[in-house]
This record gives C-alpha cells, structure tokens and sequence, in this order.
C-alpha cells in the first residue's frame, strides 16, 4: 500500500508481502482459478458453462489463458492468447484469440470433457469409483498471464444457476485462510466445495475441515483434524462436504442437506502463498425468510494479513431499487476470543470456534477488535422484494482496504436483467459530490447509513448489459455489484484493496523538538528511518544499499531480536516502534527502501518484505 504525501519529503505507508507492487488490489498481471464443483456434473447432463472475463482499463493488455502450463511440452497445453484495447472487456466464451493452441481452439467456454476435448472440471466420478470431486488435481489450473495489469473474473452458469467470483493476482495471496460458504440445502448431488491453488513447487499446505466432508476413506481428511497435502505449481486440492444422510466414509446420502463447510482453516506452512476458493454445487441458500431458487456460487477468499476490523455493510436491492432483500452474513475470526459488534451490540453464538451468524435488511456497522473477514449471501425467494434474484454470496472489503477508483464487469448471461451496484461513500467534505460511476453523479438512489451517518450509501441501478463500469472519486469507498433475474444472480466485490494491514507509516524529522513524528523534511536534512509494526519481528534487515548514492550513509543494517523503542495502541491494535539512527537524502526524487522482517508465525516463520516511499 503506497501514500504519497504533500511535502517537501513525503514518507511512507508501508505494505508487506509483494517485492514488485507497491499497491496490492485485485488488479494484476497474474491469476489462477478453478473449475469448481457443479451440479450438473453430478447428475450427467454437465450442461454449465465456465468462461473468464478480462478486463483491461487504461492500457491495452496481450492476455493468455493456459490449462495444464505444468505439463512438460507447451505442444500439449490448452492456451490461448487476446490482445485486449483498453477500457475493454471480453469474454473467452464469445471472443476470438489472437493466437490458440490446437487442443484450445479460437473461441469457447473453458473446456468440461466434451468428445475431442480438454477437461479443467474439478470433477471425478462419485464413490465408489472416483472420489465425487474431492482430492488432489494435478492438471486443472487455469492460468491467466497479461503484459499490464488488468482485472478478471470467473463465472460458471447453466440452465437457471449462475455464480461469478472476482479472482486476485498472486500477489495478493496469502497463508493463512478461513473458508465462508452459504448455507446447503438444494438437492442430493449438490454440495459446498471449497479449494486451494498453488503457484509455486512444493508447496505444502495444511487443511483442518470443520465437517465430514466426501470420500474421507480416500483423502484421510476428518473433521478438526489438520491434514498436510504437498501441490506443484498449478495444482488444485478440493474439499467436498459431504450430504448430511452419509455413511461415515461422507459418501453417499439422499438428503437435500449438505454439510457446511464455512469454518474449515487453510494454512500455507512452509511460506508459499495461496490461493482458496469457497462455494457450492448449487444451494437455495435457505435463511429466516425463505429459501431462493437454487443456484451455484463460488468466491475467491480474503487472506487474513488482508482482514479488517471495521465492515459497512448495505442491503442487496430487490424490485424497485429502494426495496431491500434480507442478507445472511457470516463473520470469521481467527482467535475465538475476538469481540465482534454490529451496530454496538456484541454478537453471540460462536460456531466451530472461529465465525458468526447473522441476517439483516438494514445498512449495518460491525466492528471487532482483532482482524475479521465477513461474507454477505443473497437467497432470494421471499428474502428479496420484487420477483427475480437467487443465491448469491460476496466478500466483503473492510473500510480500512477501502478504494478511490476500481473498475468492474456487468453481465447479463444466463437471463440477468438487472445490474446493481451499491456503494459505501464517505459524505464529508466533496466525498459524495466527487463520486462519479462511469463519469455521471447520477445515481438510482443514496441514503445515509443509518449505523454510521459519516457515511452514506449509493445505489445504481442498469438494464443489465455487457459492460465495464468505472467508478471513482476522492474518498475512499467499498461496495459490491451484483445482477438479477427469474431465479438468477450473479455478484461480487466491485474491486478490493489487499494491503497487508500490520504496519503503518512513522517518520521523524531531527530538527523538530515538538513532534514525535513529521510527514516532510529537506533535502540534506536528517531524519531517523522507522517503522510502527503490530508484531514483533525476530530480524529486521534495513536494505539502504539498494539506493545508493541518493541516501547517506548507504549501508545494508540487520537487526537480530530487535527491541522495539515504545509500543502505541492504533485503532485498537498493539503497533510497536522500531528506528534506525540519522539519515540524509541528497538528491531530489521518489526513493523506495526495502525492508525485510522474519516473523515467527503460527502459520510459518516467514520472511516478508515493506517498502518506505520517499519523495524529496
């Protein structure tokens, strides 16, 4: 995460986790993603579609999409290539390529075992013969590379059932993951799913699932208990909960019920980032107020060093705009000793020691005092006003990973008529009067947020269509986009920052005796380099030599078992302060400092790396 300053030198927000950005969001260069679960593999019609949407904003982008990249011969691998203008959207489903491989052709769905064709499903035959989905798979990434940074999605629909999910570059991925799936309950041969990709070899990840899950007596997972799988690069593992009738392998059962696997911990042990998906065959996603039509569902999940403390929450709309649907929400915690509170109010009830459970119909503030993540799930049915939408869930950004611009797709495939957007929008100052949603200030419907009146929420509302939409304004916001239909949905974060939220900007000018810490300085003027971190890193390694001459002196500092000089409550987090001696930039210009940290985790003792920007 990166802020630059007004001032003569302007000093640092400091992020961790990537050596080449220096602000983590959902666009980039590089993505992988499954082909989750779906009913109709199960019932034999395997009718659904996949297709990937790549959106490129301000830069042309060249684009490829590979299947199978870990195989030995590209001759063999599923690839195709599109050259995208900017401020473009295209489909892989109804676009040509520039360039394909022969197994891949110019255009088309992602490949799901048809006569002559690739198979990326993450599927296999139901036990006894395969495992029904559930296990290891070798050679079904999907990978998408492009010259400049974009954003992508995946969507999987057919016959009435539509889910979409945003997908988040590598490096944003990260180690440690609880999954949020909706509620189960639709059909035998439905379940919740959720997997985990890797980018690099050996990469050794440890899956502890909350429930029984699906051929149990084959993968060796059992509830509560953590598992350690190796994957390669590209290599997908898939947990498959199982029907609530099972026998106690979590195979077979005729109930319309599946057990849920929100809850179920991820973790990356030996410091190679992942990435994990949750969702479900298909769910009528059934909550207090009824139950929707049935549809799948599937979301790429937040890493934990993304995670906030404080969510604003808005109501999907219904028919008219102004009419709001009841929302299921689930809030996971990492340390079961988290204070969680909507609108003031402490909440209660606990499950599988790390999340809660809530519905609401109204705007919501929910605050913790340790890092959260939180999911909002559309049922439809009696739970939304109007006739159209169905089972949906969404990811939602904390206020703290809040965003100034972000661009998105809207969609109409499989009978969307409807396209939402609902935003959460500073009103101080020109935060609203700034806002614009594809360059207009006209919205469908704005309304202060009742459990926060700092804030206010902005709907708008399409005819659904093909179509980028680009928002952006002077104050940071956070929202969602979604579309409905005659039982259909379709939604997803409208575009996320995921800045890793454990250290903060400090900086102290020498010369100012009043001031504890400064946002500016001169050239030649010397300044103590420091740091507010909310653990305590066992090494901390000062990589000035990297700039060379501009700072003085230039030499590269190790700090073994660091002391920290004091320790400040921000925001409720513990932040502890770590600096370094006199400093001088003698040159004018925009300098960033690596710093390395080694930190003892639960996870893994790993090595992250903060970046200082400076401007003189």
């Amino acid at each position: 995460m990166t802020l630059k300053l007004a001032g003569l030198l302007s000093v640092l927000l400091l992020w961790w986790g990537s050596s080449q950005a220096q602000n983590i969001s959902n666009k980039g260069k590089e993505f992988w993603v499954g082909y989750g679960h779906h009913q109709f593999m199960e019932d034999g019609s395997n009718s659904q579609q996949m297709t990937i949407y790549l959106s490129a904003e301000d830069k042309p982008a060249t684009v490829t999409v590979t299947i199978d990249s870990s195989g030995i011969l590209p001759s063999s691998w599923w690839r195709r290539t599109y050259n995208i203008p900017a401020f473009t959207v295209i489909s892989i489903e109804t676009t040509t390529a520039a360039s394909f491989s022969a197994s891949a052709g110019a255009v088309g769905a992602i490949p799901k075992n048809l006569p002559g064709q690739y198979d990326a499903r993450l599927y296999t035959d139901p036990p006894p013969a395969g495992t029904g989905g559930a296990g290891l798979f070798r050679k079904k990434g999907i990978h998408i590379e492009s010259t400049e940074s974009i954003v992508a999605y995946a969507h999987i629909y057919g016959s009435a059932s539509s889910g979409a999910t945003m997908l988040l570059p590598v490096e944003a991925w990260g180690y440690s993951y609880i999954s949020l799936n909706s509620n189960q309950d639709y059909s035998s041969n439905c379940y919740n799913w959720m997997y985990v990709v890797a980018k690099e070899n050996n990469t050794i990840i440890e899956i502890t699932p909350s429930v029984k899950t699906r051929a149990q007596n084959i993968t060796g997972l059992q509830p509560g208990v953590a598992k350690q799988i190796i994957l390669n690069k590209g290599q997908i593992y898939q947990v498959i909960g199982a029907n609530t009738s099972s026998d106690a392998n979590g195979n077979g059962g005729n109930s319309s019920t599946g057990n849920q696997l929100t809850g179920t911990v991820v973790k990356a042990i030996n410091c190679k980032p992942v990435a994990v998906f949750a969702g479900s065959s298909r769910t009528a996603n059934p909550i207090g107020c009824g139950s929707g039509g049935g549809d799948n569902d599937n979301q790429q999940l937040f890493p934990e060093h993304s995670w906030g403390k404080r969510y604003l929450t808005a109501p999907f709309s219904g028919t008219p705009a102004t009419a709001f649907a009841t929302s299921n929400y689930k809030v996971a915690v990492k340390d079961p000793s988290t204070k969680v509170y909507r609108n003031g109010v402490q909440l209660t009830g606990l499950q599988n020691n790390n999340y809660y459970v809530f519905q609401s119909n109204t705007a919501d503030f929910i605050e913790a005092d340790k890092p959260i993540t939180v999911a909002q799930y559309m049922t439809g049915g009696g739970c939304i006003p109007g006739s159209w939408g169905d089972p949906e869930m969404v990811i939602l950004s904390p206020i703290e990973q809040a965003t100034k611009k972000t661009g998105f797709y809207r969609n109409d495939d499989e009978s969307i008529v409807l396209n939402y957007l609902t935003l959460i929008v500073p009103n101080g100052g020109t935060g609203l009067s700034s806002l614009r949603i594809d360059n207009s200030n006209v919205f469908t419907h704005t309304y202060t947020h009742p459990a926060n009146p700092k804030y206010t929420v902005v709907i708008k509302q399409w005819n659904a269509a093909k179509a980028q939409c680009l928002v952006k304004g002077d104050s940071a916001f956070t929202g969602v986009t979604y579309g409905i239909g005659s039982v259909e949905s379709y939604g997803y974060n409208i575009g996320a920052q995921l800045n890793d939220l454990r250290a903060i900007k400090h900086v102290h000018n020498v010369y100012d005796s009043v001031n504890k810490s400064n946002l500016f300085t001169c050239k030649n003027t010397p300044i103590k380099l420091s740091a507010l971190i909310s653990f305590q890193p066992t090494k901390i390694t000062w990589k000035l030599d990297t700039l060379g001459l501009p700072i003085t002196p230039n030499v590269r500092i190790t700090q073994n078992n660091p002391v920290p000089l004091s320790s400040q409550v921000i925001n409720g987090e513990t932040y502890y302060l770590y600096e370094l001696g006199d400093y001088k930039f003698t040159q004018a210009g925009t300098f960033y400092i690596p710093i390395e940290t080694e930190e003892p985790s639960a996870v893994c003792a790993r090595k992250d790396q903060m970046y200082l920007e400076i401007v003189v």
